[in-house]
């Protein structure tokens, strides 16, 4: 239970903390915004890196990038955060190290882990 309690008292001050604000497809992003675990807090920073946050580890300075791996970039998509296959949070997926993209359907921003439909995560808070 206390355990539960640090958790979302972390989410709640990476969430509203001003240092933390980021570009674009920043923010906590989860399967299920009232479980406070599971998900990730993500900070796009200006110089073209991000931040991510999965309880317990911190994944600093990950790539990013603005085009769809190499195809035509569809309209609604935002960002892909692309992890290196030692420092990833998501297993390899496809031959691939794991990444998560950021999408806008029109109402909100959604992320899918390693581009998958099945593993899409609602945008919980902006941050």
């Amino acid at each position: 239970m206390i355990s539960k309690l640090v958790s979302a008292f972390t989410l709640i001050v990476m969430i509203s903390s001003p240092a933390l604000a980021g570009e674009r497809g920043s923010g906590y992003y989860a399967a299920n915004c009232k479980d406070s675990g599971g998900g990730y807090a993500i900070t796009i920073n200006k110089d073209g890196t991000a931040t991510v946050e999965r309880d317990p580890k911190s994944y600093e300075n990950v790539l990013t990038s603005y085009s769809f791996f190499g195809n035509d970039t569809p309209s609604d998509f935002v960002i892909a955060i692309l992890f290196d296959e030692k420092n990833s949070p998501l297993p390899a997926y496809k031959g691939q190290s794991g990444w998560i993209e950021i999408w806008d359907n029109g109402k909100s921003l959604y992320a899918l882990e390693n581009g998958r439909a099945s593993k899409e995560l609602k945008l919980c808070a902006k941050n």
